[in-house]
């Protein structure tokens, strides 16, 4: 079994902290409304976060459990697959502003190639 990441270094998706909790989501919301989760997040995709540790504290969560490292782990997993997937999109962005830039430097080279020479035929005065 992997090793159980620290309470309080640690987030989980609304799904996950129900799942892992043994609760639902509309439990957590409750929880959250009534200020018993101070350190919930907004990811960057807006899915709310829970801090493992909020939910220990509130006695939703025994961090002994094995629950607790597998939300984990499924909760790490899912993440990371996110984050793969932004990290593509955000490299064929790149490739294709690469591929603009290279496009936009072969004009600009052959521009200036021009240039040069209209100013090797222009006599000095």
């Amino acid at each position: 079994m992997p090793a159980v990441p620290e309470p309080d270094r640690l987030l989980l998706s609304r799904r996950e902290a129900a799942a892992a909790c043994g609760v639902s989501e509309d439990t957590l919301r409750r929880d959250q409304r009534l200020g018993k989760l101070p350190h919930t997040r907004s990811g960057a995709d807006g899915a709310v976060l829970y801090a493992v540790a909020d939910l220990v504290a509130l006695g939703r969560l025994d961090p002994r459990s094995g629950g607790m490292g597998e939300a984990a782990e499924a909760g790490g997993r899912a993440r990371a697959e996110r984050e793969l997937a932004a990290a593509r999109a955000e490299l064929a962005v790149a490739q294709a502003r690469i591929a603009d830039l290279s496009a936009w430097i072969e004009r600009t080279e052959g521009e200036v190639a021009f240039l040069r020479s209209l100013l090797a035929k222009t006599p000095v005065a």
